[in-house]
């Protein structure tokens, strides 16, 4: 099942990013080319729509496949690249109490609300 929706997920991603199995049921994917947040909801919208499909492919719907997608963003809402799983996870949890198949951008508490970047001379 796994492997399943590993090869469903990089058939949704583009050719410049990483996709990593990092244990359990939980992939991450480092996506480098998106230049805004309406991009990062549209690749979640198409991750969590391929996962859906593995499961009504193989398993004729019996048993329904989601996905819950956490979604930080560096350096705006993120610090640090060492802080991207761990900011990730809170919004991922948030997204699975809100009934799984959806997403959440994540925040540390210093960032701002939106993925702008901010340049001073």
């Amino acid at each position: 099942m796994l492997r399943l929706i590993a090869e469903s997920l990089c058939e949704v991603t583009r050719q410049r990013c990483m996709l990593a199995w990092v244990g359990g049921d939980e992939f991450v994917l480092l996506a480098t080319d998106c230049g805004d947040d309406s991009q990062l909801r549209e690749l979640a919208e198409s991750l969590i729509s391929r996962v859906r499909v593995v499961g009504e492919k193989e398993y004729g719907g019996r048993f329904p496949f989601g996905v819950s997608v956490g979604v930080p963003t560096f350096p705006d809402r993120v610090r640090t690249i060492e802080k991207l799983l761990d900011v990730a996870d809170a919004p991922m949890y948030a997204a699975k109490r809100n009934g799984r198949s959806t997403y959440s951008f994540g925040a540390s508490p210093e960032a701002h609300p939106s993925n702008v970047i901010k340049l001073s001379r």
